[in-house]
């Protein structure tokens, strides 16, 4: 792959899941939602709600591979 551009680290932000909102709410924007999306946060902007940033931790890893139980036990 080529480096198409370097970004402005600046304005930049490392974002975490989980995702928090009410349910019902999300439930019926993914009943009407007919765009491609990533993410549930996708959805709600694209509804016109607003989303807030809320400050995380380095510690809340996701755990997904046989790996990350490895680097969780590390972690202890």
């Amino acid at each position: 792959l080529n480096i198409s551009k370097i970004l402005n680290r600046k304005v930049l932000f490392k974002l975490q899941t989980p995702q928090s909102f009410k349910y019902k709410l999300l439930f019926n924007c993914h009943k009407k939602n007919d765009k491609q999306v990533t993410d549930d946060i996708s959805i709600m902007k694209n509804f016109g709600y607003k989303c807030k940033l809320i400050k995380g931790s380095n510690r809340n890893l996701k755990v997904t591979y046989d790996k990350d139980f490895k680097l969780l036990k590390m972690l202890k």
